[in-house]
């Protein structure tokens, strides 16, 4: 009995921290798109922007996908609506990396 509690905590921390690492990593990424956005709107006029905002959507999606797909897998086995919430919430990390 000692040892299956002792293996669900391992498996529970072990899902804690691939989810976290997988959200905490997930936001700074974005907040640095943000800076990069922000600067490159005010610092190098439109056309540029616009090229930097299109590309960093186009990297995103595949990025945020994986994350989606890490989250719901097997070793994180979060609830797909979950998994969106949270990516969602670490993506708007891109607004305050704009902002600043």
């Amino acid at each position: 009995f000692y040892e299956e509690r002792q293996s669900q905590q391992e498996s529970k921390s072990n899902r804690v921290r691939i989810v976290c690492g997988v959200l905490i990593g997930d936001f700074f990424h974005n907040f640095c798109d943000g800076l990069f956005l922000g600067v490159a709107f005010k610092g190098c006029g439109d056309r540029l922007g616009w090229a930097v905002f299109l590309s960093t959507v186009l990297h995103e999606i595949p990025q945020e996908i994986a994350d989606y797909v890490i989250l719901t897998g097997p070793e994180a086995l979060l609830h797909p609506a979950i998994a969106l919430g949270l990516n969602f919430l670490s993506g708007i990390s891109v607004l305050i990396g704009a902002i600043i």
